[in-house]
């Protein structure tokens, strides 16, 4: 037995090992990965740290007024973690933020 057999349906939970009532629809859209340039991954560091509050709203405003868009709030998460560490160059050439973390480079 597994937690994952068992479902929540109504009130009750019921056991479902098959997966009888396992919702059929994925719940969430899959969109195509951005491949990012250089450049574009330069304007949005610029974008992120000449914005007075960060916010997604603000940064897409900036990011798009340079010609650029496809941006998401997940992309804005995770530039927020390279500026934390102070990494421009490791985000412009695509090292791992787990490598930059545990190396403590910066």
């Amino acid at each position: 037995m597994d937690y994952r057999d068992f479902k929540r349906i109504g009130d009750k939970i019921v056991h479902d090992p098959e997966g009888k009532y396992k919702n059929k629809d994925e719940g969430f859209e899959k969109s195509e990965p951005k491949n990012w340039t250089k450049e574009e991954k330069d304007a949005l560091w610029d974008a992120v740290v000449n914005s007075k509050r960060g916010s997604f709203e603000e940064v897409n405003k900036i990011f798009e007024s340079k010609g650029y868009s496809g941006l998401r709030p997940v992309h804005l998460s995770f530039i927020k973690r390279y500026i934390s560490y102070d990494a421009r160059e490791e985000w412009l050439d695509n090292k791992s933020l787990s490598d930059i973390v545990e190396k403590g480079e910066k």
